[in-house]
């Protein structure tokens, strides 16, 4: 079983060219609990759920803070990802959603879709990205 927790930050500015902001994240990991007709095992799967609003606004600067929020929200997700691995959790998919402000090519959209070692997180082509705001 797991025990339910939950991480709600502020993004750090690890850039110190890039302006303080507010923008903030939600990390939840849940499980999936088969129905009683399933055979797979209970410890088997787990998804992690995390949300956020990127900064607002066109222009260089936001998309480059848009990246580098983007960049640290995919990092956080992972480590949460790796550690219930290394707890024994076998299957962990992770679920990204919020209000990105940005298209499918900007660069705050694919640092978060590229491909890194045998990992990397995929979009779901069928959801897709909505409009930005």
């Amino acid at each position: 079983h797991c025990d339910p927790w939950i991480e709600i930050g502020a993004f750090s500015n690890n850039d110190d060219d890039l302006p303080v902001q507010n923008q903030v994240y939600v990390i939840v990991p849940l499980q999936i609990i088969p129905s009683s007709s399933s055979s797979s095992s209970i410890r088997d799967n787990i998804v992690v759920v995390a949300t956020t609003h990127l900064k607002a606004k066109e222009g260089t600067e936001n998309e480059r803070i848009r990246t580098s929020q983007a960049l640290e929200l995919r990092r956080k997700v992972e480590n949460v990802a790796n550690e219930l691995r290394t707890l024994g959790w076998e299957d962990v998919s992770i679920i990204l959603l919020g209000d990105w402000n940005a298209e499918p090519e900007d660069a705050s959209v694919r640092s978060i879709l590229e491909r890194r070692g045998n990992g990397g997180l995929e979009m779901d082509n069928d959801v897709g990205i909505g409009d930005k705001g």
